[in-house]
């Protein structure tokens, strides 16, 4: 008796690829388990990383235990918090789990087959005085000058797709010249000021033995693309980058031509701005206009295999007044086209999702026009949104009542934990007003 073939589909279904992420969380949350020492912490981890990627409104650890099913959230803000576990450790896990995730045989994001390393900083806001870095300072997620946390990020990015790798609390100065605040935060003694060029730099010499030796650019924000020692870094271990930098950043020491945007207003050309591709988008290709051009560097090497330094001016074909400019710094015979690629790895990692992770909006085709019948309508690639909402539902569902039963648990426990915190609020706030009472008058004898 022969065997049947067995019957494969020509065809991955939808469905087929939900299961398969289903499957690779599953398998992902079994790799970083040795990490906790305890069966108690491993299953919450796993709890607090299915909260996250869940339909969870706020990511605190109220939300996420009841997410998990506890009827309490001691044991999330234990892991998060008490429980020992080596957090440096998890964080080379995931490195290793995106670098390979993200490996696309060579066809490179960059020059050459390269990936991109993104640098760039994010802020988180955040009141109070209590937690770690909380300050008064600028970040350009929020768009100005606000209480929050800012961390320094790096990314991963190649063709199949951009994720975190690394990160550093950024810790302003009146942080840590006060030790005793430090120490109430849990900072670390050892832990002192650096500013984000130098805790990027700290980032790169963990990241850089974990990424395709030889195939490797750098992009980054103008806050490291205008220091100076940064780039020197860069050069020392020989990591071609493009990175931002300010309109009045000095190229050459020569009266009238030391800012670039002088430089460029003086030496560019309407004809010599060149329409090029900077990656993939939302909508499509990114399409601005360039204009690059080799600097003359007298330290340079000279010959084949050299490496060379360029400016590079970027506008939209609107808004030919509005300019970003770069610097870069790589092997001689790369293409514009291809170096071009590089800064736009910055914003890779937004493709097919708006920045505010928000679903894509979408409009409805009125009738008549094509694409009216869904059969006829090619979807877009699966968002990273999309993944989180078929991974949040391939998750157990509870029945109905059982749901209700923990919801209403949820909702007692609240509401009690808010009647502690309202009177407590209402004896400090007596207490404040009676400090602040005048004492009588005496009375007359």
């Amino acid at each position: 008796m022969q065997a049947k073939v067995l019957d494969v589909p020509p065809v991955v279904t939808d469905q087929e690829r939900a299961d398969e992420w289903a499957d690779q969380l599953e398998d992902l949350l079994l790799e970083v388990g040795r990490i906790f020492p305890r069966a108690e912490l491993r299953r919450r981890a796993a709890s607090c990383v299915c909260g996250l990627l869940g339909p969870v409104s706020r990511k605190n650890g109220w939300q996420i235990a009841e997410h998990a099913g506890d009827s309490r959230p001691d044991g999330q803000q234990h892991l998060l918090d008490r429980a020992c576990w080596d957090v440096d450790e998890l964080r080379d896990v995931v490195r290793r789990y995106v670098v390979e995730g993200l490996d696309d045989d060579g066809a490179g994001l960059g020059p050459g087959g390269a990936g991109v390393l993104v640098i760039d900083e994010t802020g988180f806001a955040k009141k109070g005085r209590a937690s770690a870095g909380v300050a008064r300072q600028f970040t350009g997620s929020l768009g100005g000058v606000f209480p929050c946390q800012v961390g320094v990020m790096a990314a991963w990015a190649t063709t199949a797709g951009q994720a975190l790798i690394d990160r550093e609390l950024y810790l302003p100065r009146e942080w840590t010249d006060d030790r005793e605040r430090c120490r109430a935060a849990h900072v670390p003694g050892q832990v002192g000021f650096a500013t984000k060029p130098r805790q990027a730099e700290q980032m790169i010499d963990r990241i850089l033995p974990s990424l395709p030796q030889g195939r490797v650019w750098v992009a980054a924000d103008e806050v490291y693309g205008r220091d100076g020692a940064f780039r020197a870094f860069l050069e020392k271990h020989r990591l071609p980058y493009a990175v931002t930098v300010p309109a009045s950043q000095t190229v050459l020491p020569r009266p009238g031509w030391r800012h670039v945007a002088r430089l460029v207003q003086r030496a560019a050309s309407e004809e010599d701005w060149a329409g090029l591709p900077a990656g993939p988008s939302q909508a499509g290709t990114r399409a601005w206009q360039w204009w690059v051009r080799r600097v003359p560097d007298p330290d340079s090497e000279v010959g084949r295999g050299a490496w060379a330094r360029w400016i590079i001016a970027r506008r939209r074909p609107g808004e030919p007044q509005e300019r970003d400019y770069f610097f870069a710094w790589g092997p001689e015979e790369t293409p514009v086209e291809q170096l071009v690629r590089v800064p736009g790895a910055r914003w890779s990692g937004t493709r097919g999702r708006p920045a505010s992770g928000n679903p894509p909006p979408r409009r409805r085709p009125r009738e008549g026009e094509a694409g009216s019948h869904s059969n006829s309508i090619v979807p877009i690639r699966f968002t990273a949104y999309e993944i989180r909402r078929l991974l949040a539902l391939a998750q157990p569902q509870l029945a109905q009542t059982e749901r209700l039963r923990r919801g209403l648990t949820w909702s007692r426990w609240r509401r009690c934990h808010q009647a502690v915190a309202r009177d407590c609020h209402r004896r400090r706030n007596r207490a404040r007003a009676s400090m602040r009472a005048p004492a009588p008058p005496p009375r007359p004898s």
